[in-house]
């Protein structure tokens, strides 16, 4: 047995045995979430849109809208083919992906540092996620994978002395990674260019002339736009072309900006325990990284880039939730784990990683409780999504917030092709939807919906002409039918008022 194989087998029982770990850490984060179908509004929302598309030929945009791209939806209708139960499908899919984007992390710490820092910043990343609204299936969950292969691929070929000059099995691979990530979020152009940048300078430091440079930018271009390309090819050769520009673009810039830039940096430290551990440490890294020796210096260039990107995306658009910040997620755990084991170097630095991740682990466990108070318990929900579907016939209900997972437990149609909830009530949607929020509220509540589902007390961003609407109708044409109390809400369930016959005797 030759020197080579000896170091190759026990570089492969180091990483099985630290992929063991990432995954065991990883799954047992996770579970306090499985099967619980009121996560997040968004998730729910995603998993309505696969499902009705999938099981009742509801076409994206055309027959149930929503702004997010067909990639987001393209990845719950594998929950809702592969799995019996596609809530636990979903959730099982974004730990599965977790866990691949932690070995990325991980590789990715191989080639600038050592095993001991990659297997901490993959920890880092496994738990930083649920302490930011990741702990299930919001879209960077799934799209920061192809993001960080994508990374990896360049950095690995940065690191290679001779690989830079055959760029193009590199360049292809990782800008179609980018592109399904594009696809998945829009927002993950901004990451996509950054690393494009990143690989661009690589090459021209190897040594690559203009013309190369031109036509490799030309590659990732194409590569880039691609899987946005077919999926917008596909709806104008049906005739549906404005339903999908509307929806994925115009939409986008229509909606009310919510907050100005500062306040994401104030959401981002306030909301989130996150900054009280790793942020220092993710400095302290950054600035030992970016204090390398030229080429490696170069990598350390690209990563920060990448960093910036990802915040830059998570800014720009004004709406400052704990969510959007998770694309910085994949690099900002690279810089800490840096950190830390340059604040460890006279410790051990396995230690101190496990030190450091108590609290965030801790802090995960009581946030998973606490959403679960605030967001319902998973029996309530089902329980809901049961008596809807035993006493609801063969009429669409009527979900008013909060619960839009209503539709797919109950296996109820759908009122409206706006069936989120926000697109209908929210102050921020009003003028952002193809027709007149109010308007379409009204339209729904005047054709007398079987069931009007509500859940009080009202989130803060529910406009308040939305609520009187509601109230109107139920006071005037509904009865409370059936209620159920929650830890921090109030469920109701409403049903036509039923008028004696005249005439009687």
């Amino acid at each position: 047995m030759t020197g080579a194989t000896v170091r190759l087998e026990a570089a492969w029982r180091v990483w099985g045995s630290h992929f063991f770990i990432i995954l065991v850490f990883a799954t047992l984060l996770r579970l306090p979430y499985f099967n619980n179908p009121g996560i997040h509004i968004d998730e729910q929302y995603y998993l309505v849109v696969a499902d009705k598309w999938i099981n009742g030929d509801l076409l994206p945009y055309v027959d149930i809208w929503d702004r997010k791209p067909l990639g987001t939806f393209l990845v719950y209708a594998l929950a809702v083919v592969l799995f019996a139960n596609a809530v636990v499908g979903y959730q099982v899919l974004g730990l599965l992906s977790i866990v691949a984007t932690c070995w990325a992390i991980y590789r990715i710490g191989e080639q600038i540092a050592d095993r001991t820092v990659a297997l901490g910043a993959a920890l880092i990343y496994a738990v930083a996620p649920m302490l930011m609204e990741g702990a299930a299936g919001q879209t960077p969950v799934f799209y920061n994978l192809p993001v960080a292969v994508a990374a990896l691929l360049y950095v690995r070929h940065a690191a290679d002395d001779a690989s830079p000059r055959r760029p193009w099995a590199t360049t292809v691979a990782a800008s179609l990674l980018l592109g399904v990530a594009v696809q998945i979020k829009y927002i993950a152009a901004f990451e996509a260019a950054a690393l494009s940048l990143f690989a661009l300078a690589v090459f021209a430091v190897a040594g690559m002339t203009r013309v190369r440079l031109s036509a490799v930018t030309a590659v990732m271009i194409a590569c880039g736009v691609l899987p946005t390309g077919l999926v917008a090819a596909g709806y104008a050769l049906i005739g549906r072309w404005d339903e999908f520009f509307f929806a994925n673009f115009q939409s986008i810039f229509a909606k009310r900006i919510g907050a100005l830039p500062h306040s994401f940096a104030w959401e981002f430290g306030l909301s989130t325990l996150f900054c009280i551990v790793f942020l220092p440490f993710a400095a302290s890294g950054l600035r030992h990284a970016l204090s390398r020796a030229r080429g490696d210096r170069l990598i350390m260039i690209g990563l920060a880039a990448w960093l910036g990107a990802a915040f830059l995306g998570a800014i720009i658009l004004g709406n400052p939730n704990r969510h959007y910040f998770l694309p910085t997620l994949p690099p900002l755990a690279l810089f800490t784990a840096i950190g830390v084991a340059a604040f460890a170097q006279q410790l051990s630095r396995r230690r101190v990683f496990a030190g450091m991740l108590v609290l965030p682990v801790i802090a995960s466990f009581a946030i998973a409780e606490i959403s679960t108070r605030n967001r319902g318990e998973a029996d309530d929900i089902y329980a809901i999504g049961d008596y809807i579907k035993t006493h609801l016939g063969d009429r669409c209900p009527f979900v008013f917030n909060r619960l839009p997972i209503l539709y797919t437990l109950s296996g109820a149609c759908i009122p409206t092709k706006y069936a989120f909830p926000g697109h209908l009530i929210e102050s921020s949607e009003l003028d952002a939807l193809p027709v007149d929020s109010l308007g379409e509220l009204r339209r729904v509540l005047e054709a007398r919906p079987p069931m009007v589902f509500v859940r009080r007390p009202y989130a803060a961003d529910v406009d308040e002409r939305a609520i009187a609407v509601l109230e109107q109708f139920l006071q005037s044409h509904y009865d409370l039918q059936q209620s159920w109390p929650g830890a921090a809400q109030r469920y109701f369930i409403y049903v036509p008022r039923q008028h004696p016959s005249a005439g009687g005797g």
